[in-house]
C-alpha cells in the first residue's frame, strides 16, 4: 500500500505510537464509583431483611478485572453471568464468604467456587491470582461496612464506609452516639445555652418558649447533617397526635422507619401567660407523667406508622438536685412497651457540665475502689 500519511499524521508517527500506547487495564473510561454502586446494592439488596453487624463473620469481595474472561478460566469460578450486577437472584448463601470477579463495565461477573473464611484469606487469594492491582471492593458484614481499594488491596488508596441493608443512623447505637454528640458540643454549649434557657431576672433555669419546639428543629438539623441519604420528616400527622421525628431511608424492599420521640423536663414553666414577671413551679408529678408520656407515644406511633423502632428522648432541663425516681418509672414502662428511651442532662452553664462530668469520674472511681475491696 503506498499511502504514506492518515490525515495529519504520517503511517510511520501512526506505527510507532503503537509501541507507545499503555496496556489494557482500568484506565479513565473506567467509573470506579459507577461500578462500585452497581456491586454495592447488589450486595445490600442480597442481604435484604438481615439486621448488620452479624454475629459470624462474613466477608465477601468484589473484584474488577480487565479481562473476565481469562481470570475465570484459570479455574475455581462458575460461569461468567453476563448480567451479574443486574441480577436480582443473586442471594447472600451464594456469595457469603466468596470472591466474585466483576467486569471492567461492572455488569458481568462470576463467583468463586470456594468458599474462604477469613479477609486475610480473600488477600492472599487475589495475590495468587495476580489480582492485588486491581480494584477491588471488600464488605465485611459483621463489622457493617464496605472497604473500597481503587488501586487494589496492595494500592495506597482505600475508602472504609459503613455499609448496611438500611442507613447506618437507623442501626445500632449510632442513633444514640450521634444524639449524644449534639448534646456535648451543641445543646451544652455555648450556642444550645443561649438557645435554650431564658432570661428571666431573679431566676435561673427557665427554659425558652416552646422548648421542645427548638430542641427538635436543631435535632432534626444535626441528624441531616450525621447522614444525607436519611430523609427526617418532623410533625407527622396520626390518629394519636404528631409525631415529632420520622427517619426513614429507602430500601430496594420498601422503607425503614424509626420513630424519635422528644421530651422536655422542668423545673419552671416559662411566663408566657404571666404579666407579673414571676415563673410558676412545675410539679414533680407533671414531669413523672411527661417521662412516661413520651414513651407511651413513641410505642403508640411506632404502630401507627409501621415503624421498626421506637425511639424516645427525654432532655432533663430541672434545676439541681431533682428527684430521679421518673427515670427508674419511665425506664421500666420502656422496657416493657421495647421502646429506646434515653435521658440528656442539659446544664444550665458551661461550669455545671464541667462539674457534672467530673462527678461522674469521681463516682467511677468510688465504685472501682468499692468493687477491688470487695474482691
Amino acid at each position: 500500500m503506498g499511502t504514506k500519511s492518515f490525515g495529519a499524521a504520517s503511517a510511520a508517527d501512526l506505527l510507532k505510537s503503537i509501541g507507545t500506547m499503555p496496556a489494557p487495564g482500568i484506565g479513565t473510561a473506567f467509573s470506579f464509583e459507577r461500578a462500585a454502586g452497581r456491586s454495592i446494592e447488589q450486595v445490600r439488596n442480597a442481604c435484604k431483611g438481615m439486621t448488620l453487624p452479624t454475629a459470624t463473620e462474613i466477608c465477601v469481595t468484589y473484584v474488577f478485572c480487565d479481562d473476565l474472561e481469562i481470570v475465570a478460566a484459570q479455574g475455581g469460578f462458575g460461569p461468567v453471568n453476563r448480567v451479574w450486577t443486574a441480577d436480582a437472584s443473586v442471594t447472600l448463601p451464594r456469595i457469603e464468604n466468596k470472591i466474585v470477579l466483576i467486569s471492567r463495565n461492572g455488569r458481568a461477573g462470576c463467583c468463586s467456587d470456594l468458599t474462604y473464611l477469613t479477609l486475610a484469606h480473600h488477600a492472599d487469594t487475589l495475590v495468587s491470582l495476580g489480582l492485588e492491582h486491581s480494584a477491588t471492593i471488600v464488605f465485611q458484614l459483621h463489622c457493617a461496612k464496605v472497604t473500597l481499594f481503587p488501586q487494589g488491596i496492595d494500592g495506597e488508596e482505600e475508602d472504609e464506609r459503613p455499609f448496611g441493608t438500611i442507613s447506618h443512623l437507623l442501626v445500632g447505637n449510632t442513633l444514640e452516639q450521634v444524639l449524644d454528640d449534639f448534646d456535648d458540643k451543641f445543646l451544652n454549649a455555648q450556642p444550645g445555652h443561649a438557645m435554650v434557657w431564658a432570661k428571666i431576672p431573679k431566676y435561673t433555669h427557665v427554659p425558652v418558649h416552646s422548648t421542645e419546639k427548638v430542641i427538635q428543629t436543631q435535632v432534626q438539623l444535626a441528624l441531616s447533617m450525621a447522614d444525607r441519604h436519611t430523609l427526617i420528616p418532623y410533625e407527622i400527622p396520626n390518629p394519636d397526635g404528631r409525631a415529632d421525628l420520622l427517619l426513614v431511608s429507602e430500601l430496594p424492599g420498601g422503607q425503614h422507619r424509626v420513630v424519635l420521640e422528644l421530651k422536655v423536663l422542668r423545673s419552671y414553666s416559662y411566663p408566657a401567660a404571666r404579666t407579673d414577671g414571676k415563673v410558676s413551679p412545675v410539679a414533680h408529678a407533671i414531669n413523672d407523667e411527661s417521662a412516661q408520656e413520651v414513651v407511651k407515644q413513641a410505642h403508640s406511633y411506632r404502630k401507627h406508622f409501621n415503624a421498626q423502632r421506637a425511639c424516645a428522648r427525654v432532655y432533663d432541663m430541672r434545676k439541681p438536685p431533682a428527684e430521679n425516681d421518673l427515670r427508674v418509672t419511665s425506664g421500666d414502662l420502656a422496657a416493657k412497651l421495647k421502646v429506646d428511651l434515653w435521658f440528656s442532662d442539659v446544664h444550665h452553664t458551661l461550669k455545671a457540665k464541667r462539674n457534672a462530668a467530673i462527678d461522674a469520674e469521681l463516682n467511677a472511681m468510688v465504685s472501682t475502689d468499692a468493687t477491688a475491696a470487695g474482691s
